[in-house]
């Protein structure tokens, strides 16, 4: 426990980072819709245009950011995104303060910024805890990078709806460009750790990422079909308030993240994942069962548990069989594969929907979730 926490402490400027680009991602997406059809005055084919930008540019730029930490060092590359993040700032208020069409050319800019910086950041902050911690823990560090990131999204928005309703876009525009200098303060001041030999050719490196990152990849399925679809449902089902069975799913992640963060790296990862996988499995299948608001808020609670430790215990795997100067490398194509993971099932997961109906996303993403336990088993032979 005591080594634990003195690498909490010796982490918590990069995990400041991670979570300040979040948060001023949260920021963002709790308030463009507002200025771009409010101010702007375009219509939601735009917002969606804006708003896609930044997970366009984050997925573009992932292996770019993987290579330059293992080049440059996960320090060097860290303050490169924070500053990005500041100069996505910077584009944000060109567009407050230009006019037309440069306007949105300028709030494009500062969105493909943020997503530069966002790959940056979180490829860099993952390298960081893992060359520090070294393998036998790097399930946890890991899981602190993704808690750091939710927390940063949870509380983006409401500063972002405070700031915005206070002095406009500027005001969000200016979150943006300050959060990252003060969390740069922090990060420059650290030592740099050093940076390893490097062994594992590259090629290699993609195959020990690609079992992991493929079961990630449907696992992320779950989370798609909570995030995007669970307030549909509890609204068709007369659940009040509908917000509640995302936000406990949200909670059990990261209760479960910190209080047992080091449990992938003690049990294993291909076992916690098994684990994990078949809980959230059992909470999704719950979900599309027909049933009052009690069953729907303990269905949550169980898949969001379940989904706590599949993305740090499917990373230990990643991971474990890379050298740790090919860390930022193995980071970057993991976190990828959720990517494209997120990218793919909000679209599939409509289709469903659609055809038929909100209990056949839940349902589906369930099967995913044991499609994805075949390919965990696959690893552990």
């Amino acid at each position: 426990m005591r080594d634990t926490r003195h690498l909490a402490r010796q982490l918590l400027p990069v995990l400041v980072a991670v979570a300040v680009v979040f948060v001023i991602t949260g920021a963002s997406l709790a308030t463009l819709p507002l200025y771009v059809h409010d101010t702007l005055g375009h219509g939601a084919d735009v917002v969606g245009v804006v708003a896609g930008v930044q997970f366009a540019a984050a997925l573009a730029s992932r292996i770019w950011a993987g290579r330059q930490t293992d080049r440059a060092g996960p320090k060097a590359t860290l303050v490169t995104g924070l500053v990005m993040a500041g100069l996505a700032g910077v584009a944000y208020l060109g567009s407050v303060l230009a006019g037309g069409a440069w306007a949105l050319g300028f709030l494009i800019l500062g969105r493909a910024l943020l997503g530069g910086a966002e790959s940056f950041i979180i490829t860099a902050g993952q390298s960081w805890g893992l060359v520090v911690a070294g393998p036998a823990r790097a399930a946890l560090v890991i899981g602190w990078a993704g808690t750091a990131l939710y927390l940063g999204l949870a509380l983006g928005g409401p500063l972002g709806g405070l700031a915005y309703g206070t002095a406009g876009f500027a005001a969000v525009a200016w979150m943006t460009v300050v959060l990252p200098l003060v969390a740069g303060v922090g990060v420059i001041r650290m030592q740099a750790p050093a940076k390893p030999p490097a062994v594992t050719r590259t090629g290699s490196v993609l195959r020990a990422v690609l079992r992991p990152g493929l079961a990630m990849s449907l696992a992320g399925f779950g989370y798609s079909a909570m995030a995007f679809f669970a307030v549909l449902l509890a609204v068709e089902r007369g659940w009040q308030p509908s917000w509640a069975p995302f936000t406990l799913f949200a909670l059990a992640l990261i209760g479960m993240r910190l209080g047992f963060g080091s449990l992938p790296d003690r049990l294993g990862g291909a076992r916690t994942a098994l684990i994990f996988l078949s809980v959230q499995g059992a909470g999704l299948a719950l979900l599309a069962l027909d049933g009052p608001l009690w069953i729907g808020l303990l269905a949550s609670l169980i898949a969001g548990m379940g989904y706590a430790f599949i993305y740090p215990a499917l990373g230990r795997e990643a991971v474990r069989a890379v050298d740790p100067a090919r860390s930022g490398a193995a980071v970057a194509y993991y976190s990828a594969c959720l990517d494209l993971s997120l990218a793919l099932a909000g679209p599939l997961l409509g289709l469903i929907a659609d055809r038929m109906g909100l209990d056949a996303v839940f349902a589906a993403s369930a099967v995913v979730s044991v499609l994805a336990l075949g390919l965990v088993t696959s690893i552990r032979r």
